[in-house]
């Protein structure tokens, strides 16, 4: 063979074993998150993430569930500007991929609001056991909105969902 593909498990990091048998390795990495254990999910986060999650709980946030993309498709918009790149399709393409995502009865949406004003979104698909992120995106200037919204789809599911797929 020129080359093979190995898929293996996520907690398979040691890669050593390859190299030393002088496979060229391109790692891919999928972040999962153990959704098992609704207790140990906070320990698992690092100081700046609870930080986050301090600041978000200090002011007037709100999470909620909506079928409307149409606050998505602006906060992703915004995304790919504040990193100067245009997003690869249209707004109007979008909005056609993301209505057509939530008639599907996995789809979820959810918005985090803080003083009325939606600063964060996110579409997630559940799957027998398991959560996957589909689109996120925020204008955020406290720089919380996105991880404390995050944190809050976990507390959601953890115990009725095995894992958080980020593909």
């Amino acid at each position: 063979y020129d080359y093979w593909i190995l898929d293996v498990p996520s907690e398979s990091k040691d890669i050593r074993s390859y190299l030393w048998t002088g496979a060229l390795v391109e790692q891919h990495y999928s972040y999962v998150v153990s959704l098992k254990n609704k207790e140990s999910l906070y320990e698992n986060y690092n100081q700046s993430v609870r930080k986050k999650i301090k600041q978000a709980n200090d002011q007037n946030v709100s999470v909620f569930e909506s079928t409307d993309p149409s606050e998505l498709i602006d906060l992703v918009t915004k995304s790919y500007e504040r990193h100067g790149m245009k997003p690869l399709v249209s707004e109007g393409q979008l909005k056609i991929f993301l209505m057509y995502v939530l008639e599907l009865e996995q789809a979820r949406l959810y918005y985090l609001k803080l003083n009325d004003n939606v600063i964060a979104g996110r579409m997630i698909i559940i799957d027998n056991l398991c959560g996957y992120d589909l689109l996120a995106g925020s204008d955020d200037s406290k720089g919380f909105g996105s991880t404390y919204l995050l944190s809050s789809i976990f507390d959601k599911y953890a115990g009725q969902l095995e894992q958080f797929d980020f593909l």
